[in-house]
Protein backbone atom coordinates (compact mmCIF):
# COMPACT_ATOMS: atom_id res chain seq x y z
CA UNK A 1 0.00 0.00 0.00
CA UNK A 2 1.31 3.44 -0.93
CA UNK A 3 1.18 6.07 1.84
CA UNK A 4 -0.82 9.24 1.26
CA UNK A 5 -4.27 10.06 0.09
CA UNK A 6 -5.32 8.62 -3.28
CA UNK A 7 -6.70 11.16 -5.73
CA UNK A 8 -8.86 10.76 -8.77
CA UNK A 9 -6.75 11.69 -11.83
CA UNK A 10 -9.39 14.28 -12.78
CA UNK A 11 -8.08 16.48 -9.94
CA UNK A 12 -4.60 16.53 -11.46
CA UNK A 13 -5.78 18.71 -14.34
CA UNK A 14 -6.79 22.30 -13.79
CA UNK A 15 -9.90 23.46 -15.65
CA UNK A 16 -9.63 26.37 -18.06
CA UNK A 17 -9.82 29.53 -15.94
CA UNK A 18 -11.93 31.65 -18.29
CA UNK A 19 -14.52 28.89 -18.70
CA UNK A 20 -14.87 28.30 -14.97
CA UNK A 21 -15.25 32.01 -14.23
CA UNK A 22 -17.87 32.33 -16.97
CA UNK A 23 -19.80 29.32 -15.65
CA UNK A 24 -19.82 30.81 -12.13
CA UNK A 25 -20.74 34.31 -13.32
CA UNK A 26 -17.43 35.81 -12.22
CA UNK A 27 -15.81 38.59 -14.27
CA UNK A 28 -12.56 37.37 -15.81
CA UNK A 29 -10.94 40.83 -15.91
CA UNK A 30 -11.12 41.66 -12.19
CA UNK A 31 -9.32 40.39 -9.11
CA UNK A 32 -11.23 37.81 -7.09
CA UNK A 33 -11.23 37.44 -3.31
CA UNK A 34 -12.15 33.92 -2.24
CA UNK A 35 -13.60 33.47 1.25
CA UNK A 36 -14.13 29.92 2.46
CA UNK A 37 -16.33 29.13 5.46
CA UNK A 38 -17.10 25.52 4.62
CA UNK A 39 -20.08 23.34 5.30
CA UNK A 40 -19.19 22.74 8.94
CA UNK A 41 -20.30 26.23 9.95
CA UNK A 42 -16.81 27.31 11.00
CA UNK A 43 -15.49 30.82 10.65
CA UNK A 44 -16.65 34.27 11.59
CA UNK A 45 -18.74 35.44 8.65
CA UNK A 46 -19.91 38.71 10.22
CA UNK A 47 -16.40 39.79 11.23
CA UNK A 48 -14.76 38.79 7.95
CA UNK A 49 -17.44 40.18 5.63
CA UNK A 50 -17.66 43.45 7.60
CA UNK A 51 -13.92 43.90 6.96
CA UNK A 52 -14.35 43.08 3.26
CA UNK A 53 -17.11 45.70 3.04
CA UNK A 54 -14.67 48.33 4.37
CA UNK A 55 -12.23 47.86 1.48
CA UNK A 56 -11.80 51.02 -0.56
CA UNK A 57 -11.69 49.13 -3.87
CA UNK A 58 -13.86 46.08 -3.34
CA UNK A 59 -12.78 43.19 -5.56
CA UNK A 60 -15.19 40.54 -6.71
CA UNK A 61 -15.91 38.34 -3.73
CA UNK A 62 -16.78 34.65 -3.95
CA UNK A 63 -17.90 33.14 -0.65
CA UNK A 64 -17.91 29.35 -0.36
CA UNK A 65 -20.34 27.99 2.21
CA UNK A 66 -20.18 24.29 1.33
CA UNK A 67 -23.28 22.19 1.85
CA UNK A 68 -24.53 24.26 4.76
CA UNK A 69 -27.82 26.00 3.83
CA UNK A 70 -27.98 27.85 7.16
CA UNK A 71 -24.50 29.32 6.59
CA UNK A 72 -25.43 30.16 2.99
CA UNK A 73 -28.52 32.09 4.16
CA UNK A 74 -26.55 33.92 6.85
CA UNK A 75 -23.75 34.86 4.45
CA UNK A 76 -26.24 35.98 1.79
CA UNK A 77 -27.69 38.49 4.24
CA UNK A 78 -24.22 39.72 5.22
CA UNK A 79 -23.19 40.18 1.58
CA UNK A 80 -26.10 42.50 0.74
CA UNK A 81 -23.84 45.54 1.22
CA UNK A 82 -20.90 44.10 -0.73
CA UNK A 83 -21.03 44.85 -4.44
CA UNK A 84 -19.99 42.07 -6.82
CA UNK A 85 -20.30 39.35 -4.19
CA UNK A 86 -21.34 35.82 -5.05
CA UNK A 87 -22.26 33.05 -2.64
CA UNK A 88 -21.40 29.55 -3.78
CA UNK A 89 -22.90 26.79 -1.66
Amino acid sequence: MTPGQPLDPIFCRLPEREGVRARLGIDSDSPLLLVLFGGGGFGRPRLILNEVAKLRHTPQVAVITGGNPRMEKRVSALCQGIPRSKILG
